[in-house]
């Protein structure tokens, strides 16, 4: 009896280690891909297929609103009614809705418009300056991201959790 016991406990010993392995993993992944995003938004943005922008206006409310923050994908060419991102002749990085397309030559230009707008903007973008169409929009995660740069944010929304984590699985170990 006290060899099924041992068999048991053995077991359970490996069951809780690879759960908190696992749990250990997914926290490590979690904080990866969280941190991964808002490097990424804090970089120039590519001329490369995907794009992350967090939104700074409220021209596209209420479809993106500020603090929302844009997946974009670089396409051949985009259609009326797409929204996309691109840099206008200041530099900024604008997301609007495409209300109009024009051949110039053999190049795209886009005539564009913010949803929250009365207006059409002035100027015409080129293909050449539009890093991608909206593909997802993650409502108001960019307000965090100050908060998560901070070194008391990353400790609370990252190491926190894992520790607390960690302490609940050893706390289960050592009782069994």
């Amino acid at each position: 009896n006290l060899t099924l016991q041992l068999i048991s406990s053995r077991r359970g010993s490996r069951r809780m280690l690879s759960r908190l392995l696992l749990s250990l993993f997914l926290i490590i992944l979690g904080a990866g891909l969280f941190t991964a995003i808002f490097l990424n938004l804090r970089r120039p943005p590519q001329k490369s297929l995907f794009n992350l922008f967090l939104i700074q206006s409220g021209s596209m409310a209420p479809a993106v609103n500020i603090g929302d923050i844009v997946l974009t994908v670089k396409k051949d060419h985009y259609v009326t009614g797409e929204v996309i991102a691109f840099w206008d002749k200041e530099g900024r990085t604008v997301t609007h809705r495409v209300n109009a397309v024009f051949l110039k030559g053999e190049d795209y230009w886009y005539s564009t418009k913010g949803d929250a707008s009365a207006a059409t903007d002035l100027t015409e973008i080129p293909h050449s300056n539009v890093y991608g169409d909206v593909r997802v929009v993650i409502p108001r995660l960019g307000f965090l991201m100050p908060f998560v740069q901070s070194p008391a944010g990353f400790t609370l929304l990252i190491v926190a959790p894992g520790l607390i984590l960690i302490i609940f699985y050893l706390a289960d170990l050592f009782r069994q």
